[in-house]
């Protein structure tokens, strides 16, 4: 059955429903971080208890001055973990796509980490995936 609630949220447990990003050339196709993403929530757990193990073994003054770094390196691997699906249009120095893998995404979006947020908050945004109900199919 429709209900006007789907007007509002993505498809059950995030099955389906992405979002292609596009950026200056590239797609990035996304999928909901949100709490019906099994996925999502998973990977924010892992990657959080990696990052909280690794910040127990410094000093305050060091996890003071790598939170930034931990925070970028949480938000890559969730990211690429659990809501980047696939990409198109990025290309190598000689004019040749890139495939998508989990490895060289890793590689490449490491390198931009406000591409990597701008690519997150996309992705948290229900109104990204939200689609339109036909009121005759009711």
């Amino acid at each position: 059955m429709i209900t006007n609630l789907d007007k509002f949220y993505v498809n059950n447990k995030g099955k389906s429903n992405t979002y292609d990003y596009e950026k200056h050339g590239v797609t990035f196709t996304l999928k909901f971080a949100g709490r019906a993403n099994e996925a999502f929530i998973a990977s924010t757990a892992k990657h959080s208890v990696i990052l909280q193990d690794k910040a127990n073994k410094l000093s305050e003054k060091e996890k003071e001055r790598k939170i930034i770094e931990f925070n970028q390196k949480l938000e890559l691997d969730v990211l690429v973990d659990s809501l980047l699906v696939s990409w198109s249009g990025v290309i190598d120095n000689d004019g040749k796509p890139v495939d998508f893998t989990v490895k060289t995404a890793k590689e490449q979006l490491g390198r931009f980490p406000d591409l990597v947020a701008e690519l997150m908050t996309a992705a948290a945004n229900p109104k990204n995936f939200t689609y339109v109900v036909d009121d005759e199919k009711k």
